[in-house]
Formats: structure tokens, sequence, C-alpha cells
């Protein structure tokens, strides 16, 4: 359910932040809308060089995330603080977009969303398996990363179709969605530290094996 509603809110964020950046590039080329082929073309250039700078500046900040911060967080605050780092960054993030709906600040803060999810995220969501089985590690896992990862996107492409065709949500409606969809994601994080926190004193104490009862006079 985590890895669904994480999933969930990273697409549907992508999507809002795709409609956030196409609405800001047609004000600002207003005056090309005389010229629909200009118009169009200065659109897709100008996109273009929007996601292009933003996935350069996603794939270096992953990098240093995972190189110089997982672990040191990690060290700090345990598997709780690595699973409460990103929903807490993405509530921080679709605040910013209902109530200051600035485009600069926008990107920013979908950089750093999407890298502390491909690499702090990432992370631990890997290490909740560590300490549970092996029929869990290599039959629920995959499970997980395939089926309910498509579910998450499923949902957020669902959530995209209902809201403009159903209820003509615009960008604020959609990102309130998300900010209960993130709510959703703390809670679930907290049961998932909880249980991982249960599995591992189970692992570090497994419980004693009693002893065999020998009748009298039995040659042991």
């Amino acid at each position: 359910m985590m890895i669904m509603v994480f999933t969930w809110v990273v697409t549907s964020g992508d999507n809002i932040l795709f409609g956030i950046v196409q609405s800001t590039l047609s004000d600002d080329l207003a005056d090309l809308r005389s010229d629909p082929e200009a118009f169009s073309r200065a659109m897709q250039e100008s996109t273009a060089v929007f996601y292009g700078d933003l996935y350069f500046w996603i794939n270096l900040v992953t990098l240093m995330l995972q190189a110089f911060a997982v672990s040191r967080i990690l060290k700090a605050g345990g598997m709780q603080a690595l699973l409460y780092t990103t929903p807490f960054v993405s509530l921080i993030a679709y605040a910013s977009m209902a109530f200051v709906p600035l485009l600069g600040l926008i990107k920013v803060l979908k950089v750093v969303e999407n890298s502390s999810t491909l690499s702090i995220h990432n992370t631990a969501r890997h290490m909740l398996w560590l300490p549970t089985s092996k029929e869990m590690l290599y039959q629920a896992k995959p499970t997980v990363d395939t089926l309910f990862v498509r579910l998450g996107d499923g949902m957020a492409a669902l959530t995209i179709l209902v809201g403009t065709r159903v209820f003509q949500l615009g960008n604020f409606g959609f990102v309130m969605i998300n900010i209960v969809l993130v709510l959703v994601w703390i809670g679930l994080s907290t049961f998932l530290h909880r249980e991982n926190r249960r599995w591992n004193l189970a692992a570090s104490n497994p419980a004693p094996r009693s002893n065999p009862v020998v009748p009298p006079g039995a040659i042991q």
C-alpha cells in the first residue's frame, strides 16, 4: 500500500508540474499566439529546455544525496528518518504549489522531491525487506516492486482522467488531492516503521527452543 500511494503521489506530481509548466509557458509566449505554428514550436522548445534542465539537476542532486546524505540520515535517525524524509519533502512541495504557485520555486522543490525519491526513499523501501524471510524477499518483493508500482501509476492516470472529465479540477484541486495522499503515505510509513522494528527485534532475539523431556532411564 505504501509503494502504491508513494508512486501515485510522485506520478501525479509530475503530471501537475507538466500542467503548471504548460500554463506558465503559454502565458510567457502569449505574443506568439497569432501565429499558431510559431507558438507551437516555441512551446515545444521551451518545454524541452525546462525539462532538460530539470532532469539534469535531479540526476546531480540524486547522486549527491546517495553519496553523502543517505548514510548520514540513517545513522542520525535510523529507518524512521529514511521513511519520513521524502513524504515531508513532498508535503512541503505540494503545499507550496497550492499557495505559492511560482514556477521557479516549484521547480526547485520538484528537484528536491524527485532526488529524495530516487535516493533516500529507494534506500528505505529496499531496507524494509532486510529482516523478512527469504520467501517474502523473493516472492512478495517482486510483486510489490512491479504490480503495486504499476497500480500507483494507474491510479495517478485515473485521478487525472476523473478530475478533468468529471469534476473539471484545475491544478489547485489536483495539488490538494496530492496533499491528502501524502498524509496517507506518512501514516503508512509510521505503520511500516513499527512493523520493521518488530521484525528486527524478532530477528535479533529469536525465541529459545524448548529442551525435549527425556524419560527416566532413557539413553541420551
